[in-house]
């Protein structure tokens, strides 16, 4: 009887390379990577007595490969998600310091009536950078991470900057690393600014744009309407070279708007903008009427934009897709501008709250979020750990239950093999290019 199995966990992105069909593995779990010939692999499922006494047999058992036979591994996933959960290696938040913007962006995920919302108030924000210390202090993390959210934060500006300043101290006397993030409209960015946060610790600006200025300026005008873009690519060239600035570039899958992100590229060398990448995601549906259905759509548009991106000399993302909920994390914070703490920063003001800063975690409510109802096709799910259920608030649009699951399966594992057959011809190129062996007992 086999003492062994090949764990459920495993994504086989195979593929030929110079006329040899390899197995190239990604464990979700483990996040170990795994290429061998294919012929190897198959005396792996075939239980190859001799195979058992080479270095490849305890090599796949150490990395989560092969599992003791009769395993029960949904009770281990739920063993690693538990411990995932409590993970306070590094705490991190995002914080909502406005819920007011001065755009009016055909897909915004706050409804139209709260555009027009309220700032944090400095004594919310004080009560907040209280709490988040005593927080850290407790937990004692190796490092410290936010994102600066709103609505449009700099229209908080003083706030966010004194924020960020009392964060940073509480670090440094913790002698513990921190950084933080802003994502912005762009509107509102000038040197003094940018350089009174990277005094505070800035890391990176992300700018949220949707193409070149008239695709821009038709989904994201400003409110009451006219142009913004060449107002944001003026703010960018002024601070260029300052942070690394990241574009959030959004598209419609179902509109032809991004074949036009050349262009956009090509605005940014014409001023002389250094940007340091371009992220792209979907413009989702919202809980709202609107047009925007198609979400992902066809990925080959997704896989055409990214290689522009690359083609333009941007860094490709190398990393394996995640679709985790960061409500899953206990070590991490949504803080609202009422001092509301929230599992995820597009819901609406307050809603779902688990917590407060004044009266601290409810703890009932913050064990609730993790107790998501998969359904028994999840249970031997090659992704369930890449996945963890999904998005949470997709699954309250589509089905009413905020802790249920919804199923990006057909997206997540194209992508996911992508990465991996990439990174598998990376590697035996490497191994090509330096001479080295690759030989199975």
């Amino acid at each position: 009887m086999p003492t062994h199995k090949i764990s459920c966990h495993i994504l086989d992105g195979s593929f030929t390379y110079r006329g040899v069909e390899y197995a190239t593995l990604h464990h979700t779990l483990t996040k170990a990577d795994c290429i061998l010939p294919r012929s190897a692999w198959k005396r792996v499922a075939d239980n190859d007595p001799d195979l058992k006494q080479t270095v490849l047999w305890p090599t796949l058992k150490a990395q989560g490969f092969l599992v003791p036979a009769g395993t029960d591994e949904f009770q281990l996933f739920l063993e690693w998600r538990n411990d995932h959960a409590r993970n306070y290696g590094e705490v991190k938040s995002r914080v909502l310091y406005t819920r007011v913007c001065d755009n009016d962006c055909a897909y915004c995920s706050l409804m139209p009536h709260l555009r027009r919302g309220f700032h944090m108030s400095a004594e919310t924000a004080r009560l907040m950078d209280r709490f988040h210390a005593a927080f850290i202090e407790e937990k004692r993390p190796l490092a410290a991470r936010d994102a600066f959210l709103g609505g449009e934060p700099f229209l908080n500006y003083a706030v966010m900057r004194d924020s960020a300043r009392r964060r940073l101290a509480c670090c440094q006397a913790q002698g513990i690393p921190y950084r933080f993030s802003v994502t912005t409209n762009g509107k509102h960015l000038n040197v003094a600014r940018i350089d009174a946060l990277l005094a505070c610790g800035l890391e990176t600006l992300h700018v949220s744009l949707a193409g070149p200025a008239e695709v821009h300026d038709r989904l994201r005008p400003s409110l009451g309407g006219g142009p913004n873009y060449h107002k944001v690519l003026g703010n960018l060239a002024a601070i260029s070279g300052r942070v690394p600035v990241i574009i959030e570039y959004q598209y419609d899958a179902a509109a032809e708007d991004y074949r036009r992100i050349g262009e956009m590229i090509a605005d940014f060398g014409k001023r002389d903008i250094e940007i340091a990448g371009i992220e792209v995601t979907p413009i989702l549906p919202r809980r709202q009427d609107n047009r925007f259905t198609a979400g992902f759509g066809d990925l080959t548009i997704l896989h055409w934009i990214n290689a522009v991106i690359e083609d333009a000399g941007f860094p490709a993302d190398r990393s394996a897709p995640l679709f985790a909920c960061i409500a899953d994390q206990k070590a991490y914070h949504v803080y609202d501008v009422d001092g509301s703490i929230i599992p995820c920063p597009s819901l609406q003001l307050g809603e779902r709250a688990y917590g407060h800063v004044t009266t601290g975690i409810d703890y009932v409510a913050e064990t609730q979020l993790l107790e998501r109802r998969f359904p028994e096709e999840c249970r031997t799910c090659a992704l369930l750990p890449t996945c963890m259920g999904g998005c949470r608030l997709r699954a309250d649009m589509e089905n009413g239950d905020f802790n249920g699951v919804i199923c990006n399966r057909d997206h997540l594992e194209t992508e996911l093999k992508r990465y991996m057959r990439q990174k598998a011809k990376d590697e035996l190129e490497r191994r090509d290019a330096c001479g080295e062996l690759f030989a199975i007992g």
